[in-house]
């Protein structure tokens, strides 16, 4: 599915796959870096932290809506990674060649 994002007034869009039940538990966690864009959705607005252990290096972007709240290019083994707030979607972009340039521009901005 395609997920819009709306960062610094600047729009754009990314191909990602629904994640629900376990998988929003595992994530990217024993997956490689060319795996697929995921996308975590929430019925209501949280304040949940994540962790990125067993995982390859990753771009993620909070959303409220469409609109990034925040976005932290993700090392391997990092405990407690928290947004700036509350959000309602979480995408995770895995950093590899197909994600490259979006990366590069989230990042750069």
């Amino acid at each position: 599915m395609k997920i819009a994002i709306n960062f610094k007034g600047e729009r754009f869009e990314a191909e990602a796959v629904r994640v629900s039940g376990l998988g929003k538990f595992f994530g990217l966690m024993f997956r490689s870096k060319n795996t697929k864009n995921l996308l975590f959705e929430f019925d209501k607005p949280v304040s949940l932290s994540i962790h990125s252990l067993f995982c390859p290096r990753f771009l993620a972007v909070w959303l409220d809506n469409d609109k990034a709240i925040d976005i932290k290019l993700v090392d391997n083994f990092k405990f407690n990674i928290k947004p700036a707030g509350k959000f309602t979607k979480l995408l995770e972009l895995p950093v590899n060649s197909c994600n490259s340039k979006m990366i590069n521009f989230l990042v750069g901005k």
